[in-house]
C-alpha cells in the first residue's frame, strides 16, 4: 500500500495507523517515564508528550493530505482547516447545537466552584487551539466522511466516536493527567459517543471542519465549569440530543438533495 493510493480503505487504516502509532507512541513513553519516577506528568517533558500524542490525528492527515496531493501550500492547509462555504450557515448551526448542549449540561450538572464562568472564553479558544479542537481535522474532517461513504450515517458516527474515544484510554493510565483525575472512562466514553453525533451534525450541516474545531474546544471548556452528574435526566436529554442529531442530519440532507434537483 503506497501513500497516494487510492483506495478509500487504504486512506482509512493510514490515517488510523499514523494518528494511533503517534498518539499511543508518545503517551506510551510519558506512561513509562512516569511510571518509573523519571519524570513528573506535571513537567516540561510530561506536557510536551502529552501535546505530542493530542496532535496524533492532525499530524497524521495533513502529513496524508500532503502526500496525497490534496494540500500543496500553506494556503491550501488553512483553508482545509478554517475554510467554510457559508459562513452564516455554519454560525448558525454551531451557535444552536452550542446552546441546546449548554443548556443540557446547565440543567444536569454541578458546577465547578474552581472555575470562574468569566474565564470559559479563554478556556475555549486554548482549548480548540491547543487542547484537542484540531484533533477535529483528522477525525470529523477525514474519518467521518470516509465512514459515511461505507456505512450508514448512525453506524458511521458510532464507529467514529468509539474509535474517538478508544484513542484517549491510555490517558486514563497515566498518573497526574486530566483523564485519570477526571470521570471514569466509561463515562467519558459514553459523553464522547454523544458529542460525536452533535460533530457530525455539525460538519454536515456546515461542510466545514473549523466550526467543530471551535465546538471541541467550547465543549470542552464546558465540562471544566459544569459537572455532569449521573442521573436519568442527563441520560434523557443525552439521548434526544444524539436522536435529534441524527433526525436533523437527516431532514438537511433531504433538503440539500432536493434544493439540487431543483436548481
Amino acid at each position: 500500500m503506497s501513500f497516494s493510493a487510492g483506495k478509500p480503505l487504504g486512506r482509512v487504516l493510514w490515517f488510523l495507523g499514523l494518528t494511533f502509532g503517534i498518539s499511543w507512541g508518545s503517551w506510551g513513553l510519558l506512561y513509562l517515564l512516569v511510571g518509573t519516577g523519571a519524570i513528573v506528568f506535571a513537567s516540561v517533558p510530561g506536557w510536551a508528550l502529552f501535546m505530542l500524542g493530542g496532535f496524533g490525528p492532525t499530524i497524521a492527515i495533513v502529513w496524508l493530505k500532503y502526500a496525497w496531493g490534496e494540500l500543496r501550500g500553506v494556503r491550501d492547509l488553512l483553508r482545509y482547516a478554517f475554510g467554510a462555504e457559508h459562513w452564516p450557515r455554519t454560525l448558525a448551526v454551531l451557535a444552536a447545537v452550542l446552546a441546546v448542549h449548554t443548556l443540557v449540561l446547565a440543567a444536569t450538572s454541578a458546577i465547578n466552584s474552581e472555575m470562574p464562568w468569566y474565564l470559559l472564553p479563554a478556556s475555549a479558544v486554548f482549548t480548540a487551539l491547543l487542547g484537542g479542537g484540531l484533533e477535529e481535522l483528522g477525525w470529523r474532517g477525514f474519518l467521518q466522511p470516509a465512514a459515511e461513504r461505507r456505512l450508514l450515517l448512525p453506524l458511521a458516527t458510532l464507529g467514529v466516536g468509539a474509535i474517538w474515544a478508544v484513542w484517549h484510554l491510555p490517558l486514563f493510565l497515566i498518573p497526574g493527567s486530566p483523564q485519570s483525575t477526571g470521570s471514569d472512562f466509561f463515562s467519558f466514553a459514553s459523553l464522547g459517543l454523544v458529542l460525536s453525533f452533535l460533530l457530525m451534525l455539525i460538519r454536515r450541516v456546515s461542510s466545514s471542519v473549523v466550526a467543530c474545531v471551535i465546538f471541541h474546544g467550547c465543549s470542552n471548556a464546558l465540562l471544566s465549569y459544569f459537572v455532569p452528574k449521573p442521573t436519568p435526566l442527563l441520560i434523557i436529554l443525552l439521548t434526544v440530543e444524539t436522536v435529534a442529531a441524527c433526525l436533523l442530519a437527516w431532514a438537511w440532507e433531504r433538503h440539500a438533495l432536493a434544493s439540487q434537483e431543483g436548481s
